[in-house]
C-alpha cells in the first residue's frame, strides 16, 4: 500500500519501522501498543492474540492486533523468547497539546541478550583476529567480562548463556546465536577506549586491544538499543583469565548433561541465587583456597541445619535486586518494583543476625558486608502506598502525608462525591424532578440527566449538551465550574505524582553499587544453601583436595542416574587416577556402565570444584585445569561434519590442549569407521595420551585388543564392566572391575 494513501498516523508508523526493520515494532496508541502490517500478522501467531484489521470495508484491510500497555512485558519477553527483536515505540509528547499526530519515538529495543528474563543472558562481541577479543555483556545484571584468547578456541570460549553476538561487518562463520554485524568503526579501539573511560572510568585490561575494541562495541550495541548514554548499573569491567577456572567445552557440558545436573542442584528460593548457581557450574575453581572457602561454608550449614532452615526461609522471601536495580538504573522501574526493594531490604534485615552465628571464613565475609541500607526502605515506604497499582500511569502510587500539596490536590477529588451528592438533592428539590442524577463519562465529563417524562420540569438556566433516546443530558454553569476544579485535580495529581517518582528514582540511582554488592551477597547465600540442602538430601561428601594429580573415589556414584532410581538401586564404583596409574583402560559391552562410570567420575571430579560436596563414600580429587569429555555419537551435518568427522576433530582438540592436571574421558574413540581402521585410530590416541599428554584419563572402548597396551605402557591399567551369564543370558552388574575383557 502506498504511503499516500494511509493516514498520517500510520505514515509516521512507516517511517518508524523503516528505521528498525529487523524489529517487531509496538507502536503506542492511547492505552495499547499496537502493531500493523507484517508485524502484526507474526506477532499474532508468536502471542497467539487476535488478528484484526483497520478499515475492514476496504478491499485491502490493514493487519492489526494490539496489547494493553500495562500488560505488555510478557508479551515482549515472548517474543523475545521466539528469537525477535522487539522495539518499543512510546508517545514522546503530551496527546492534549499535540497538533497534528502525536510525535513519537522508539524509547527502547529490547533484544534476546538485552532483557529481563530470569535466566542469565549475555551479549558476546568478538574482534576477530590472532588473538581474538570477546566481551561479555550482562546487562541486566550490570556486569561485563573480556578476554583475548586464540581463534581457534573462540567458539568454545562463548560462556553458556550467549544469547546474541556482535561482530564487525564482513566477518563470516556461524556463530550459533543472533549474530548482528556492525560498522568496523565500532570496533575502532579509540572509539572503545573511549566509551569504556566514560562508563568504567578506569579501564584495568590494559594491554589487550583487541579485547578492549570487543567491550566498546558491545557498550556501543546496549546504549544503542537501550536509548541511554551511561549505564548506571554497569559499574563491573573484568578481565577473564583462563587460568582462574575449570576450563571445558559446550560438547564437554552436553556429555555430561550438565543442565540436568544443576537442575538437581537447584533448590534455591531467589532468580539470583539461580543464576549464580549455573554461573558456579560453568565456571568451576582452579584455586584451593577459594574451593575450601566454600566447602567449609557447605559443611557449616549441613551442620547447623535449623539456623541453615531459617536462612533458607528468609532468603526466600527477597525479590530479584539485580533485576530491579537494573531497571532503576534505566530509568524503567515501576512502583511495584519499589515495593519489592524495600521489603527485601526488611526481610535481609531479619537474616543478619543469624548469619553472625555462622564462623567459616566465607560467611565471615558475608556477614561483614551485609547492609539492608534501612534508610532506603524507609526512604521507598515512605513516599510509596503499601499495595501500589502496576504502573504510574494509574495513579494512587505516592503515600498520603508525603507531599502537601499532593494531599491538598487529592481532597479535592476525595470530596468530590459529597459535593455532587448535595448538587443532585439541591437540583431535585428546586426542579421537583426526584429521577434526576448527577453523572459523569470520559467524553461529556460531568452533567444532569433527566427523562423525557419530565423535561418540562427543566430550569431555564439548564444548558443542553446532548439528547438521548428517552432522557437529555444537561450542564450548569455550576457544575462545569466543579467540573474544570475536579478534573484539573486529576490532572495536576498525575503530574505531581511523576514528578515524585522520578525524584525517587533518582536518588535511588545514587544507591545503585551498595544496592547491586547486595544483591551479590543474597545471591551468594542463596547458592550455599543449595549446595549444602541436596548434599543433606542426597547424602553427599565433602572432598579431599589434593596437590597433586590424583582421582581417587570410593563407591562414586552418578548424581543424575542415581536421582532416576529408587533408592539404593544405584551401583556404585571405585576409581583411582595418580601420576603412575594415568589410564584406566575399561572394556566391556555396551549397555554395562562404561560410560556412565566414567562420566560420574568427571562430574565428582566438576562438583568438587565447584565448591560443591560430592556423591561418594570418599573422594580425594587432585584440583584439574581442564575438563574434556568425548562420549557419545554425534553429527553437524548441517555444517558437513560426520560423526566420524566431529570425533576426529574433538579429539584432536583434546590431545592438543590437555596438559598433565587435566583430566580426559574417552568413550568409543573409532567408530564410524572400519574396524582395523578404528582400533588403530584409538590405539594411536592412547598411546599419545599415555607418552605425550600424561593427563589422567579414563578410556572406555569395545576394542578389546587396546588390553595389550597395558603390557608396554606402564601407565595403563585394565579395568572391565562386570557381565554374569544366568542361564544363558547375559546380565550387567555395573561394577567396574580390575583387569581387561578379553
Amino acid at each position: 500500500m502506498a504511503d499516500t494513501d494511509l493516514t498520517p498516523m500510520l505514515r509516521q508508523y512507516r517511517e518508524i519501522k523503516a528505521q528498525h526493520p529487523d524489529c517487531i515494532l509496538m507502536y503506542r496508541i492511547g492505552d495499547f501498543y499496537e502493531m500493523f502490517f507484517d508485524d502484526a500478522v507474526e506477532a499474532s501467531k508468536l502471542l497467539d492474540i487476535v488478528l484484526t484489521s483497520r478499515n475492514k470495508n476496504d478491499p485491502n484491510p490493514i493487519p492489526l492486533c494490539g496489547i494493553p500497555y500495562h500488560a505488555v512485558e510478557p508479551y515482549i519477553a515472548r517474543l523475545v523468547a521466539a528469537g525477535r527483536r522487539v522495539a518499543i515505540c512510546d508517545q514522546v509528547e503530551d496527546p492534549k497539546s499535540a497538533k497534528g499526530v502525536v510525535r513519537r519515538e522508539v524509547t527502547r529495543v529490547v533484544t534476546p541478550s538485552l532483557n529481563e528474563s530470569d535466566d542469565a543472558s549475555y551479549l558476546a562481541a568478538v574482534f576477530p583476529g590472532e588473538p581474538s577479543g570477546i566481551a561479555f555483556l550482562d546487562l541486566a545484571n550490570g556486569r561485563m567480562e573480556v578476554a583475548e584468547v586464540p581463534s581457534g578456541t573462540l567458539l568454545r570460549e562463548m560462556r553458556r548463556g550467549v544469547r546474541e553476538v556482535v561482530v564487525p561487518e564482513g566477518t563470516e562463520g556461524d556463530w550459533g546465536v543472533i549474530t548482528n554485524r556492525l560498522p568496523g568503526w565500532v570496533f575502532h579501539e579509540t572509539y572503545a577506549r573511549r566509551l569504556l573511560q566514560e562508563q568504567f572510568g578506569s579501564l584495568g585490561i590494559e594491554g589487550m586491544p583487541r579485547a578492549i575494541a570487543a567491550a566498546g562495541a558491545a557498550l556501543h550495541y546496549a546504549r544503542e538499543t537501550q536509548k541511554v548514554g551511561r549505564i548506571g548499573h554497569l559499574t563491573t569491567l573484568r578481565r577473564i583469565e583462563p587460568k582462574d577456572r575449570l576450563i571445558f567445552s559446550e560438547e564437554t557440558a552436553k556429555s555430561l548433561d550438565l543442565e540436568g545436573v544443576i537442575a538437581l542442584f537447584d533448590k534455591t528460593g531467589t532468580a539470583m541465587g539461580r543464576r549464580r548457581l549455573r554461573e558456579r557450574f560453568y565456571r568451576p575453581l582452579v584455586v584451593r583456597t577459594e574451593i575450601e572457602e566454600r566447602l567449609e561454608a557447605v559443611a557449616e550449614l549441613g551442620a547447623q541445619e535449623r539456623l541453615a532452615g531459617s536462612l533458607r526461609e528468609s532468603v526466600r522471601e527477597v525479590y530479584d535486586l539485580e533485576r530491579i536495580a537494573g531497571r532503576i538504573a534505566l530509568g524503567r522501574a515501576g512502583p511495584r518494583d519499589l515495593t519489592a526493594l524495600a521489603g527485601s531490604l526488611c526481610r535481609m534485615e531479619k537474616i543478619a543476625p543469624w548469619l553472625a552465628e555462622f564462623r567459616s571464613p566465607l560467611f565471615r565475609k558475608l556477614a561483614a558486608g551485609w547492609d539492608p541500607l534501612p534508610e532506603t526502605a524507609a526512604l521507598i515506604e515512605k513516599r510509596i502506598v503499601a499495595d501500589p497499582p502496576a504502573t504510574l500511569q494509574e495513579g494512587g502510587v505516592i503515600a498520603d502525608r508525603f507531599s502537601t500539596p499532593l494531599d491538598e490536590l487529592r481532597s479535592i477529588g476525595r470530596n468530590a462525591r459529597e459535593t455532587l451528592v448535595r448538587i443532585e438533592e439541591r437540583e431535585r428539590q428546586r426542579t421537583g424532578i426526584g429521577s434526576l442524577k448527577v453523572r459523569f463519562n470520559r467524553v461529556f465529563g460531568y452533567y444532569l440527566e433527566v427523562t423525557n417524562a419530565h423535561l418540562a420540569k427543566v430550569p431555564e438556566d439548564y444548558l443542553r449538551k446532548q439528547t438521548l433516546t428517552n432522557a437529555e443530558r444537561f450542564i450548569t454553569p455550576e457544575l462545569k465550574e466543579f467540573e474544570e476544579k475536579v478534573l484539573g485535580a486529576e490532572e495536576r495529581i498525575r503530574s505531581l505524582e511523576r514528578q515524585l517518582f522520578a525524584e525517587l528514582l533518582q536518588q535511588l540511582a545514587e544507591i545503585l553499587a551498595p544496592l547491586q554488592d547486595q544483591a551479590s551477597r543474597v545471591a551468594e547465600l542463596d547458592c550455599l544453601i543449595a549446595l549444602a540442602v541436596t548434599a543433606r538430601e542426597r547424602n553427599y561428601v565433602r572432598p579431599e583436595l589434593a596437590e597433586e594429580p590424583v582421582l581417587e573415589i570410593d563407591k562414586g556414584r552418578h548424581p543424575l542416574v542415581e536421582a532416576a532410581l529408587p533408592p539404593g538401586r544405584f551401583v556404585p564404583n571405585d576409581i583411582r587416577l595418580d601420576p603412575e596409574n594415568r589410564i584406566l583402560l575399561i572394556t566391556g559391552p555396551n549397555m554395562a556402565g562404561k560410560s556412565t562410570a566414567i562420566r560420574q567420575a568427571g562430574l565428582i571430579l566438576l562438583l568438587a570444584q565447584v565448591g560443591s560436596f560430592v556423591p561418594a563414600a570418599r573422594a580425594r580429587i587432585g584440583i584439574a585445569d581442564r575438563l574434556f569429555s568425548r562420549i557419545g555419537a554425534q553429527d553437524r551435518l548441517a555444517s558437513g561434519q560426520s560423526t566420524f568427522m566431529v570425533e576426529m576433530t574433538e579429539t584432536a582438540q583434546l590431545v592438543r590442549h590437555a596438559t598433565e592436571r587435566s583430566l580426559i574421558l574417552l568413550d568409543e574413540v573409532g567408530r564410524g569407521t572400519s574396524t582395523y581402521d578404528g582400533l588403530s585410530i584409538a590405539w594411536a590416541v592412547v598411546e599419545h595420551l599415555h607418552d605425550q599428554v600424561r593427563a589422567r584419563t579414563l578410556f572406555a572402548t569395545h576394542y578389546h585388543e587396546l588390553i595389550d597396551l597395558e603390557r608396554t605402557r606402564p601407565g595403563i591399567r585394565n579395568f572391565h564392566a562386570a557381565v554374569r551369564d544366568e542361564a544363558g543370558e547375559v546380565v550387567f552388574l555395573y561394577e567396574i572391575r580390575p583387569g581387561g575383557m578379553s
